[in-house]
């Protein structure tokens, strides 16, 4: 690609993090503010949506502010080996982790929908509701302290590219390098699409027969794909490619894939609140306290 072409590129990715970048910080705010004023009146469902927004805002204010300077200035925050480090270690844990909540949220919203008795039990809740949401958030921690922070390897950064280039495991480590690629894109891309198709498969059915009213199931589930259809289209893509340059190790795939497609997972949580934002019941009323106006009309008695 012409050294035009590629600024042009850079420009382009710099505005879109860029513009909606405060939009997005503001309405994760309203979103928090939203569930702080909704604590005492809680639910299972909900869960998922918070974790998404507490870490998608953890990764907004702390990890996509240097994406933005890097696409602005053409280098990284700063040239140097811990930086590099940190932030390839924070934004591949945080990139892991959110799509993590949403494979695992995405099965867990079969449990909420179809199963709620074993929801509604202590015992089953913990064991197959808080404590996997629990592990998605420490595994993508845990796997990159290992392959990026404590690995034997030599790195070999690039200041003058997104996130210094690449982390050694990845080009040096092909074992480490498959093993990331496929537990941790793969594996979780695949289950957020199954389990939202199959959702709406086993809603269509229940229709269909007419066994029960199902606008409770309905609600759930749309809650859920809102989200997971950003999911799908910043993440499949990027998915589908790398497996095509696993096996073909076609140059042509390795260009769409560092130029274009890893760049994707970038905008997942600048759009995410926008996601969110509509999935609120009673937003409004809960986060500046509307209330419906009360129409008192005088009585009139005839005598």
């Amino acid at each position: 690609m012409a050294d035009n072409d590629m600024l042009w590129l850079i420009r382009i990715k710099f505005w879109l993090l860029a513009a909606p970048y405060i939009p997005s910080i503001i309405c994760s705010v309203f979103i928090l503010v939203y569930f702080y004023k909704q604590r005492r009146h809680f639910s299972a469902h909900q869960h998922l949506t918070l974790l998404l927004t507490i870490f998608g805002t953890l990764q907004l204010t702390t990890d996509i502010p240097f994406a933005i300077i890097y696409y602005h200035y053409g280098e990284v925050f700063s040239a140097s080996n811990s930086f590099c480090l940190w932030w390839n270690w924070w934004d591949y844990t945080l990139c892991s982790l959110l799509l993590f909540l949403m494979a695992w949220g995405s099965l867990d919203r079969h449990l909420l929908i179809f199963h709620n008795s074993v929801i509604i039990r202590k015992r089953t809740r913990i064991l197959f509701h808080l404590i996997p949401m629990f592990m998605c958030t420490m595994y993508p921690m845990t796997f990159y302290l290992s392959a990026i922070i404590f690995n034997s390897c030599e790195n070999q950064w690039i200041y003058t590219e997104f996130l210094c280039l690449q982390s050694c495991y990845l080009y040096s480590q092909s074992t480490v390098a498959i093993v990331d690629f496929i537990i941790n894109i793969v594996v979780p891309v695949v289950l957020i699409m199954l389990a939202n198709i199959t959702i709406i498969i086993r809603i269509w059915f229940q229709k269909r027969n007419r066994r029960r009213d199902i606008r409770r199931e309905r609600k759930l589930a749309i809650q859920l794909l809102s989200v997971a259809i950003l999911y799908i289209l910043l993440w499949f893509p990027l998915t589908i490619n790398g497996v095509l340059c696993t096996l073909s190790q076609t140059a042509r795939f390795k260009d769409l894939q560092s130029k274009y497609l890893l760049y994707l997972p970038s905008l997942v949580p600048i759009l995410l609140p926008f996601f969110t934002l509509p999935i609120l019941s009673n937003f409004k009323q809960t986060v500046f306290k509307i209330r419906p106006n009360i129409i008192v009309a005088p009585i009139v008695i005839k005598r």
